[in-house]
């Protein structure tokens, strides 16, 4: 049976979160508690009863397992919310999946891709100090990689490459070579464009010179693994593609539509030959009601609509472009669609829409946006969303194929994943041997994926 794959999601707590940044990405949810709360209270646990009660009088219970979830206090070890997330589908404390009387979900997912995000470069930070309130970003590689060895065969990590970090293409190697990623997270609304030339690298120039020389280093960076010998590695993209974006600190939503532009991506998918998932696929604004007024200058739901349907008209013309029936580039995942699944009108014209792309054949991916939708509804009620309405015959492309298509090249997991993974057992990392008959046996869908006699 083929697993069900989680293509978007993010395995963090507010020690990857500068101060200032927790704030930002709060503003989203409720100006109230951007106003009242500092990060620091909500690490320490110093006013964290009050700000929960303060949640609870807003009325926004999911909102507060959402903060209690990302305490670093609740997030490791058995029974911490990343133990429950891989063995129970929820990224909830202990404390909420005994209060829920978790009962395992009809649709259960097998495999989670976690993307790391630079908040710290986001933040306009040049140099972590203990009162930004975040660890550094090579700490949290490493954290990401100790999950992954954790739980083998079931996280396969992508490392967010921020062009304005002056060690970006070392780093990136270290996850790739060293820490088993299969894949980069690009988020091009923090402040880049993702095209080192023309147009678009004068723009980047103009920002920070340094933006063009990673952005070079990197697509080289994926070439060469593609043609490594013996060992060859195609490195898909995950790439942020919706009007709403955790943005650069100094950037408001409307200020990054021009970075956000699916079709920058054209000429370098063509000469790169990259493959790419958009995600969010453009967003669910464009089926929002707005109210047009022609004297007035357009509202900014407007915008986000007009750019919501333009965006996804633009992915479904890249998927024509460049995508064939034996070898697909561009994918889209639905993660954070969660505005479309609460309103019976809107359900249901969302998932005509998505079962028409399927029957033609758009490669379209299960994702979650994990926990940002965990302050919005549950992880079981968002896929069993899905799994009612997704019709039969598109349920296996959707949930499993399409993403293994995305994350594997050629129906192969890739070799650095393997060797960190044998590298993780051979020096004690691991207490049971990953390619063992027992592993194997829990996991049936690897050994179809295992590179023959590789391990043999």
């Amino acid at each position: 049976m083929l697993p069900t794959i989680d293509t978007h999601c993010h395995l963090m707590n507010f020690d990857y979160l500068p101060d200032q940044y927790t704030k930002h990405l709060l503003r989203n949810k409720s100006e109230l508690l951007a106003k009242f709360i500092e990060e620091e209270e909500l690490r320490e646990g110093t006013k964290l009863n009050s700000i929960l009660k303060l949640v609870d009088e807003i009325g926004d219970n999911n909102l507060h397992k959402m903060l209690n979830a990302l305490l670093p206090k609740n997030f490791w070890g058995i029974n911490g919310v990343i133990d429950n997330l891989v063995k129970k589908g929820e990224f909830l404390s202990s404390e909420y999946i005994k209060e829920s009387g978790f009962q395992p979900g009809e649709r259960n997912v097998n495999i989670y891709v976690p993307l790391m995000m630079d908040f710290i470069v986001g933040s306009n930070i040049t140099k972590v100090h203990n009162s930004d309130g975040v660890i550094p970003y090579v700490l949290q590689l490493q954290e990401i990689a100790h999950i992954s060895r954790t739980y083998p065969w079931q996280i396969f990590p992508f490392f967010a490459f921020h062009p304005r970090r002056k060690n970006a293409l070392t780093l990136l190697r270290l996850a790739v070579e060293q820490n088993g990623f299969v894949g980069i997270k690009m988020y091009p609304a923090m402040g880049f464009y993702p095209d080192f030339r023309g147009d678009q690298g004068r723009k980047n120039n103009e920002i920070d010179p340094i933006i063009n020389k990673n952005l070079e280093g990197l697509y080289s960076y994926i070439a060469e693994m593609r043609t490594k010998k013996d060992e060859s590695i195609v490195l898909p993209i995950n790439a942020h593609a919706q009007y709403h974006a955790t943005q650069g600190i100094d950037l408001k939503p409307g200020e990054t539509l021009d970075f956000t532009n699916v079709m920058n991506w054209d000429s370098l998918i063509r000469e790169y030959d990259l493959k790419i998932n958009f995600a969010h696929f453009g967003g669910t604004d464009f089926l929002k009601r707005t109210s047009i007024d022609k004297d007035e200058e357009k509202s900014e739901d407007e915008i986000a609509k007009e750019f919501s349907k333009n965006t996804t008209d633009n992915i479904l013309a890249l998927m024509n472009r460049y995508n064939s029936e034996n070898n697909k580039q561009i994918f889209a995942d639905l993660s954070a669609h969660s505005y479309c699944l609460k309103d019976g009108n809107i359900t249901t014209k969302y998932f005509s829409h998505i079962n028409y792309y399927l029957k033609e054949g758009f490669p379209l991916m299960y994702g979650s946006d994990l926990p940002v939708i965990a302050g919005e509804t549950t992880a079981k009620d968002y896929i069993n969303t899905y799994e009612k309405n997704i019709e039969e015959e598109y349920k296996e492309n959707f949930f499993s194929k399409n993403a293994l298509e995305f994350l594997f090249h050629e129906n192969t997991i890739p070799a650095n994943y393997l060797n960190f993974m044998k590298f993780s057992f051979d020096y004690g990392y691991m207490d049971e041997d990953p390619f063992s008959n027992d592993v194997i046996s829990k996991h049936r869908w690897v050994s179809e994926y295992i590179q023959k006699n590789l391990y043999a």
